[in-house]
């Protein structure tokens, strides 16, 4: 049977009721409505109205899908959350994105928000949320008792998946409160997936006068309405099955249609394999979540419009990076080095022959190009040299053309190579100084692929006359076995190896796909990256064949 539709809000009345029922626990349902009051209250003005739903509604559904986990029919009855459990849970899903109306979380004014500070708020706000809580808890009606407001606070930020490693230990060490044995990393596992479930279109707010969103809002505000409903639905065996109904547009090209989908349930998946430890060791491994989620379609019976340029391409670049099996802190490093116009060559393995690419190398660049993009940067990507295993500057200048809406046909009496790209490049220079970017990117996979006379000119001429165009403000990413020479670039040049596969990274990809003792024991084989890749890729048509039966 299916879980009650949380917008009932069931055991949200129910708990209230069981509490009330209990002299020793009737203060916390009292607590629990203030709670109720409070939130209202606090959400009564919207500071951050351009993010999805993080306000009342969202906190009440979150808060039952939460209580419906909890109470799957399989769990022995010893096993059970506990109606202290229950509360604490309860309030912690109330009180979760608290933080995200709190404006400490981002100094500059309203209207005057940059990309990173969205960011900022978006993946910063669990933190904010814990200290909003303690900072006074009377204000949010908590009870008089700083280990259990305590409690609260560390479910609320556990949430948050960036913080969800950090505060499992936290939570262990209080493990008591009102003299009963509290299953703290538990209710944080249940938490995180309850809050991950609540991503239909629901959560997807109008705003007055359809303003122009930031193009991460937009994304996931886009996100929330592809999706009809996800309901839970537990199994005889204990398994809890996902199930998602979506309704996309009708003109979304088709690999935009599957980077929604995967971006979706690929997200779903690694949450499941991040809280799966809480769950096996709370529930004594009588509950676990299917990866297999189930997906179906149904057409929009209204013109629903696609999102626009920018937004499909932060979903694109979600997308490609759910792909990436590690490599999170060279990403991170190339990121920093490629925002100050710098010189960044990603060194590793690739065979074009056998299409190996051994170190991740060729991934990574695509990520880095998706991101971006994603963040508005002119990105000019060259990816040729990955397909055939070689070409002339003539290849590599078209593909940029392309990244700008431009397509040249030499001249056909103009045979000679150099004829050629010439003619390529000014006609580069000319659509790039019509559309006047602020910033641009040039990407080359493969480098080492290129002759040394090829390359030489791209460094000499063709790279020079593009930076020239935004003053400087150009960043260059190219992938390569060694550390080409940048004669005559006064940028720095940032050189990152990516020989050794983080185990830890590839066990949690791996966990998307696979029970996570499973992928914890699969990453210690000592294998490259390309044939981590693989496994990932066997395990991962195994979910999809499940999902789809």
């Amino acid at each position: 049977m299916a879980y009650s539709r949380p917008m009932e809000c069931k055991g949200f009345t129910s708990l209230v009721n069981e509490l009330k029922a209990d002299d020793s626990l009737s203060p916390l349902a009292d607590s629990l409505e203030a709670t109720v009051d409070a939130l209202r209250s606090h959400w009564a003005t919207n500071f951050l109205p351009w993010f999805t739903d993080h306000g009342v509604n969202h906190a009440r559904r979150v808060a039952e899908y939460a209580l419906n986990l909890a109470r799957t029919p399989t769990v022995a009855a010893h096993l059970r959350l506990s109606s202290l459990e229950r509360y604490i849970l309860c309030t912690a899903a109330l009180l979760h994105d608290v933080g995200m109306n709190d404006l400490e979380l981002c100094a500059r004014p309203l209207g005057s928000m940059l990309p990173e500070d969205f960011e900022t708020v978006r993946h910063g706000h669990p933190k904010q949320s814990r200290k909003t809580i303690l900072d006074d808890p009377d204000k949010w009606g908590l009870p008089d008792d700083d280990r259990l407001a305590e409690l609260i606070a560390l479910v609320a930020q556990a949430h948050g998946t960036k913080f969800y490693r950090v505060t499992l230990p936290l939570l262990s060490e209080r493990h008591q409160v009102m003299n009963e044995e509290v299953r703290g990393e538990l209710l944080a596992g249940i938490l995180l997936m309850a809050d991950e479930l609540d991503l239909h279109y629901e959560r997807s707010v109008r705003l007055p006068g359809n303003p122009v969103l930031n193009a991460v809002s937009e994304a996931h505000a886009f996100k929330h309405r592809c999706v009809v409903a996800c309901t839970v639905v537990p199994d005889a065996n204990g398994s809890i099955v996902i199930s998602l109904r979506m309704a996309l547009p009708d003109a979304l090209e088709p690999e935009d249609k599957l980077a929604v989908e995967q971006w979706i349930t690929g997200k779903l998946r690694r949450q499941i394999g991040l809280t799966e430890p809480a769950f096996e060791e709370g529930f004594a491994r009588q509950v676990q979540i299917d990866r297999a989620i189930k997906v179906t379609h149904q057409s929009p019976l209204r013109v629903s419009l696609p999102p626009s340029v920018q937004a499909m391409s932060v979903i694109r670049s979600e997308a490609e990076s759910d792909l990436l099996i590690d490599h999170r802190k060279p990403l991170a490093r190339a990121e920093a080095a490629l925002r100050e116009h710098q010189i960044v060559v990603l060194l590793g393995e690739f065979s074009p022959t056998h299409k190996r690419d051994t170190d991740g190398r060729e991934q990574l660049l695509r990520v880095l190009n998706a991101r971006s993009k994603a963040l508005g940067t002119l990105t000019l990507a060259s990816s040729r040299l990955t397909l055939v295993g070689g070409g002339e500057a003539s290849d590599v200048i078209q593909e940029w053309l392309i990244d700008v809406g431009e397509s040249f046909i030499h001249d056909p009496d103009a045979v000679d190579e150099s004829e050629i790209r010439d003619a390529y490049l000014n006609r580069l220079v000319t659509a790039l100084s019509e559309l006047a970017p602020q910033r641009i990117l040039l990407s080359l996979a493969s480098a080492d692929l290129l002759h040394s006379k090829v390359f030489g000119w791209l460094l000499e001429s063709a790279i020079p006359a593009v930076a020239a165009i935004v003053d400087g403000a150009c960043a260059i990413l190219v992938s390569a076995n060694g550390t080409p020479s940048f004669p005559g670039f006064d940028a720095a040049i940032v050189t990152i190896s990516l020989e050794n596969c983080d185990r830890s990274e590839v066990a949690e990809f791996l966990s998307q796909y696979q029970p996570t003792n499973s992928a914890n024991t699969e990453s210690m084989a000592k294998l490259s990256y390309d044939h981590f890749r693989e496994i990932a890729h066997v395990h991962a048509a195994e979910v999809i064949a499940r999902s789809n039966r």
